[in-house]
């Protein structure tokens, strides 16, 4: 989901199952202070577990983005922030761990990212990252294997333009997924040229 509001009140969310109990959760990102998490406990009744659920911390939070990265069958978030973004796993009690430090690339610098997706770029078969940067290249993160992310960027155009968001599609009909850069001044198509994996 995109934002809502404007300035400090901003926030993002996703609405999706989040405790595998076939109802729909809410995982809201804001900009300021503490993200937070409810479960649906029934009828519409929302139960705020951000407490014992997620871990302590604010971040400036832009976008939140959910999949299942490590393929273990319940949804992870990737939330994109001004600062560092960060990337939380669900565990097998529905509660989410930080694991920022252990799967992202160390030295990861914090460029004030805008938007981003989960993509199969490398058509592996796992869930990579892209993100749209406001202050140097956009960052691409491919997925290792058990939500482990290495730093492929050098693979991505070096492209300084201020971007704000990124979108996938495939422009030219090969079967992969191809980039769309909404930038500050000049929007760009980057298309995909991973060869195909072998059947």
């Amino acid at each position: 989901m995109d934002w809502y509001g404007s300035g400090k009140s901003k926030v993002s969310w996703v609405i999706t199952d989040l405790n595998n109990d076939k109802q729909a959760d809410v995982y809201m990102a804001i900009a300021t202070g503490q993200n937070q998490l409810f479960h649906n406990t029934g009828g519409g009744t929302m139960k705020n577990v951000t407490g014992s659920h997620l871990s302590s911390g604010s971040d400036n939070t832009r976008r939140v983005i959910a999949a299942d990265v490590d393929k273990d069958g319940d949804v992870d978030l990737f939330s994109i922030n001004s600062g560092a973004n960060r990337l939380s796993v669900g565990e097998l009690d529905y509660k989410y761990a930080d694991v920022t430090a252990s799967h992202l690339p160390s030295g990861m610098a914090a460029y004030n990212s805008q938007y981003g997706v989960f993509v199969d770029l490398d058509m592996d078969g796992l869930l990579d990252i892209i993100t749209a940067t406001y202050e140097q290249r956009n960052q691409l993160l491919l997925n290792t294997g058990d939500a482990h992310f290495g730093d492929f960027t050098a693979s991505v155009p070096n492209d300084r333009d201020p971007s704000y968001v990124v979108c996938v599609a495939d422009f030219d009909k090969d079967g992969r997924p191809d980039l769309f850069f909404g930038n500050r001044d000049v929007n760009r198509i980057y298309l995909n040229k991973t060869p195909k994996p072998t059947k």
